[in-house]
């Protein structure tokens, strides 16, 4: 036994009884200054522990109180938009027909649609005009000229058809040559008679 208790203590074989008592003597104050700072690391650890966790539950605290908040002011800033879309949507009321398109637009750029809103022009309800199905019953639409023209146009027709069979005879030209050439004389006729 006393070989197994030099070798416990790490002396040497021919180690003496006094030798192993002051060993023993100096390796039980070690044990018991180990034993003191192996309590107290882990008082130490234990207090760190309650501490990050104490420092746990504050974070996840605060990041719930801030997620509220942020939750708060969304629904803040939503309403906001909400009003501000509103209050543009009866402001430009005389210039939307498609309320829902324009308000969609309004909270996705407004800065943009309010441009192009000022820049429309308001919306005319008036009523088209009811169409005229019945010649007969309708009046002479403006500018058209009064009295009997149709007797003016017949007399120059023939004039000009004349004329273009005449040049045709003569000069040996095709209708169409004629008929131009006809019609350029007649109206310079018709100037010089008007003149």
């Amino acid at each position: 036994m006393k070989d197994t208790l030099i070798k416990l203590l790490g002396l040497k074989a021919d180690a003496s009884d006094e030798d192993i008592t002051n060993a023993a003597a100096t390796f039980q104050a070690d044990m018991v200054a180990y034993k003191a700072d192996c309590d107290e690391k882990v008082s130490n650890s234990a207090q760190a522990v309650k501490d990050a966790e104490a420092a746990k539950v504050a974070a996840e605290t605060a990041k719930l109180a801030a997620e509220e908040k942020a939750g708060k002011l969304e629904n803040t800033i939503k309403t906001m938009a909400e009003e501000l879309v509103n209050a543009d949507l009866e402001t430009f009321k005389d210039r939307i027909t498609n309320k829902d398109e324009i308000k969609a637009a309004l909270l996705n750029n407004r800065a943009a649609t309010i441009a192009v809103l000022r820049n429309t022009k308001a919306i005319t309800t008036t009523a088209p005009a009811a169409p005229l199905h019945n010649s007969k019953t309708a009046g002479t639409p403006q500018g058209s000229p009064t009295g009997d023209t149709k007797s003016v146009d017949d007399a120059a027709a023939k004039r000009v058809s004349n004329r273009a069979r005449e040049i045709m005879k003569n000069l040996n030209n095709s209708f169409q040559q004629a008929f131009m050439m006809a019609q350029a004389e007649v109206a310079k006729d018709d100037k010089l008679v008007n003149a």
